[in-house]
């Protein structure tokens, strides 16, 4: 599995080199009054209005926006300058016409433009700003044509000026590429980190002829998540996110007593109550994990361009146990001072499923166009219902003087149905590439 996943992330890192060379291309900045674009890599500054461009001499220049006419991002992205509140901005053009449709990334607020002049469409008041952009008529015959109402949507707006421009004279210009950045964006990436798991057993017992359950104290152990994220962006601050990753898990300060017996074969019966001890203790439990934690990422995002930002995520998480393994001790009295053990390790070859609840945050860093890291805390909490080990055999050490043979199947409470109960922490981060 280790072997796998570590063969994945060699292909991983090669794709998204091939992937990052593919779009390093230059960006486009085109000033006003010139007609030859600066090249190279453009960061927008909303906050101070300015723009660097750093050239393949790494040698930077700052442009403030009322210097400038448009920019091309190398990925398509589409950027032209407006005037809001006496003010240069810098605005995401998605449809050029008699009425054309424009984002502001920093206030997260449509614009659209008609003759030169900017008009705002707020979330709060778009059912009243719409008659007053387009007419009463033409919004009306829109509603009815498509059975739509008023949505604060890339995809509604950008359909009401598709209809309000057909039948015009100026010809309507569409910038897709715009368009996909407010569409479904994904994500993938390595996801690693450092996790603490609690694990506490509900036993069956008897009182009588009466079967009950009793949980345990949580034992604990630290583990090292390895695997992939994957995320759906379905808009600016919404993702949804599956992290799967593998674990193996090994009960550091595991101990349990009286947990079974065996029977003894070939011994006379003054050796079997004076040297036998038929109580069992249980001295070590180790499983492999294989976790699919489903989520829903919310970003505090206050500008698009922000570099870090922090998020929060919740969501269900489906985990697979295998590969269970249980060590058993078995004492036998050499003397009244001394005494030696048989100890078997059972490994059960059943799988079991625990669906559980995930919740945390952390703080993204975008430091490229296509790269960011994730660092974030994460706790689940789950149960496996009514599982079992089955008696497999899988090693045994023998330190008693006699032979193994006289040493009957070892028969313990883990043999009957039980319940796990797993609370897990987990530290970690994740390098995501977007495509």
């Amino acid at each position: 599995m280790v072997k796998n996943l570590l063969l994945l992330y060699f292909i991983f890192l090669v794709c998204t080199k091939q992937l990052h060379a593919q779009n390093n291309t230059s960006d486009s900045l085109f000033l006003k009054n010139q007609s030859a674009p600066m090249l190279g890599d453009i960061s927008i500054k909303f906050k101070n209005k300015f723009v660097l461009v750093s050239n393949s001499k790494n040698e930077k220049s700052k442009i403030d926006f009322d210097q400038i006419s448009h920019l091309k991002f190398a990925d398509g992205k589409f950027l032209e300058q407006g005037i809001i509140n006496k003010s240069p901005e810098l605005l995401v053009l998605f449809i050029h016409g008699r009425y054309s449709l424009l984002y502001h990334e920093k206030e997260s607020m449509y614009y659209v433009r008609v003759n030169d002049t900017l008009k705002v469409i707020s979330r709060e008041y778009i059912k009243r700003a719409l008659p007053l952009i387009f007419g009463q008529q033409k919004v009306e015959d829109f509603y009815a044509s498509a059975n739509l109402r008023p949505q604060y949507t890339t995809n509604f707006l950008k359909k009401l000026v598709t209809f309000a421009n057909s039948g015009e004279t100026i010809e309507q210009i569409v910038y897709e590429q715009n368009l996909k950045k407010f569409k479904t964006v994904f994500y993938i990436g390595p996801y690693t980190g450092v996790g603490l798991n609690r694990t506490a057993f509900n036993m069956l017992y008897y009182v009588g002829f009466k079967a009950m359950y009793e949980k345990t104290k949580y034992y604990k152990n630290a583990f090292v998540p390895l695997g992939f994220e994957l995320a759906v962006g379905l808009g600016p601050k919404i993702k949804i996110e599956l992290n799967t990753f593998w674990a193996h898990n090994n009960l550091s300060n595991f101990s349990m007593d009286s947990v079974g017996t065996y029977k003894v074969y070939d011994v006379p019966s003054y050796v079997l109550f004076k040297k036998f001890d038929p109580v069992l203790t249980a001295t070590s439990y180790t499983n492999n994990t294989l976790n699919f934690d489903l989520a829903i990422n919310y970003s505090f995002l206050k500008r698009l361009d922000q570099k870090f930002h922090p998020y929060i995520v919740a969501g269900p998480s489906i985990v697979i146990m295998s590969a269970t393994e249980i060590g058993l001790l078995a004492k036998f009295n050499n003397d009244e001072s001394s005494a030696s053990y048989n100890q078997r390790w059972y490994r059960s070859h059943t799988k079991d499923v625990m669906i559980a609840l995930n919740l945390g945050g952390g703080i993204s860093y975008k430091f490229s166009k296509q790269f960011s890291l994730n660092i974030y805390a994460k706790y689940q909490q789950g149960r496996y219902p009514r599982i079992l080990i089955t008696p497999d055999l899988n090693k045994e050490i023998n330190d008693t003087p006699e032979e193994s043979s006289k040493f009957g199947p070892f028969e313990t409470k883990f043999q009957d149905r039980h319940d796990l109960h797993s609370k897990i922490f987990q530290l970690g981060a994740s390098l995501l590439y977007k495509f």
